[in-house]
């Protein structure tokens, strides 16, 4: 079903903070936030009629999907000369900074592009317009448009954030997003490496190995032969490296760099006294759900997840079709640096996913068991 214009719709059911609903065929949602909602909860009632009335001007039949956004950034290869002003925005959401979303397309549409700048922190201050249509006219856009920013930016990959929030660690409410989906493609296309554990740390004279994990191109997992990695410490690491893996010398931070063909990835190693013993000054500043280790695992593996706060804990492992298999945590837990083992003895060979929930962060990873 379409609308486009006028249409007349009968209210079927309320819902109130709920997500990720299905949406039965011919059926649309109203949602609103902060007084629309208000509006909304006092106005509208089960089996009420509400008026749609898109008022979008359609060029070739029926619009089918829409989502709002503006200004454009680019329009057919061309940027405006000032975006102050332009298409009724105003200046602070034009001409300052902050997070940005963005999608564009190149010149025959054969490519599509989802971007997203971080904003308002240290690392990244934000892009104002004209910095996010160049952005997007580097990438090879012909034609973009701005969508919402501040927190409501965000992109995930594979159920993985590959960026940081401006809302601490958690995604905003919204009621919409914009996906890709791929088709299933033929063959594998080396893509990434990443090295797991992300970071370690170790005693004087102990041996240390880690896992590096393969990607392609549409980041899923991807095996690769360990013996074909090769290895070099740098940052100041006093430890080295030889047939039997890395060997620690003496007190020292730094880091390995793994390379596998034109792909690198860097793991950070801290050599101290005793591991026992967290020498960390501070607690986590954020929330934060690690990859396991070792992955692929057979049959266990263990997972890390840091809290910045007491928060109520809950860490379940589901099958590749979203049904639980196993609740490893779910109790309240103190802030700091928590590991978790998983025994996977009775389950079959294959991709699992774990979702850690900690108040108000949510995060989800794929795990593999191989047998």
């Amino acid at each position: 079903m379409t609308y486009d214009g006028v249409t007349d719709l009968v209210v079927v059911r309320q819902e109130h903070h709920i997500g990720d609903m299905e949406i039965p065929p011919g059926h649309v949602v109203v949602s609103g936030h902060g007084d629309a909602k208000a509006f909304l909860r006092e106005n509208v009632s089960v089996g009420d009629t509400v008026r749609l009335d898109l008022q979008s001007d359609t060029i070739e039949g029926h619009v089918a999907q829409l989502m709002g956004g503006g200004p454009r950034l680019i329009t057919d290869g061309r940027i405006p000369s000032t975006f102050e002003g332009v298409e009724g925005f105003q200046f602070q959401h034009n001409m300052y900074r902050h997070p940005r979303s963005a999608v564009g397309m190149n010149k025959d549409k054969s490519r599509v592009w989802f971007v997203v700048v971080d904003g308002r922190q240290t690392a990244s201050r934000g892009a104002n317009m004209m910095e996010m249509a160049e952005i997007m006219r580097g990438l090879g856009a012909w034609n973009a448009v701005n969508l919402d920013g501040g927190g409501s930016s965000t992109l995930i990959v594979n159920d993985e954030w590959v960026h940081r929030p401006t809302d601490s660690d958690w995604q905003r409410n919204v009621a919409n997003a914009m996906i890709a989906i791929s088709e299933p493609y033929d063959g594998e296309v080396f893509g990434s490496i990443r090295i797991q554990p992300e970071e370690l740390r170790v005693e004087v004279d102990d041996n240390f190995n880690f896992f590096v994990q393969g990607y392609d191109l549409w980041n899923d997992p991807l095996e690769i032969p360990q013996g074909e990695v090769t290895w070099e410490v740098g940052g100041g690491l006093d430890a080295s490296y030889g047939r039997g893996g890395f060997l620690a010398h003496g007190l020292s931070e730094g880091y390995v760099v793994a390379h596998y063909e034109d792909a690198t990835d860097t793991a950070f190693v801290a050599i101290v006294e005793d591991v026992s013993v967290d020498d960390r000054s501070e607690l986590p500043a954020r929330y934060h759900l690690a990859q396991n280790y070792p992955n692929p695992f057979n049959p266990d593996t263990r997972i890390r997840f840091e809290l910045p706060e007491q928060a109520h804990v809950r860490l379940t492992v589901y099958d590749i079709l979203g049904r639980p298999v196993q609740t490893l945590v779910s109790e309240e837990r103190q802030p700091g640096v928590h590991t978790v083992s998983f025994d996977a003895s009775g389950f079959a060979s294959g991709t699992y996913i774990y979702e850690l929930t900690a108040g108000p962060y949510v995060q989800r990873k794929k795990m593999m068991l191989l047998k």
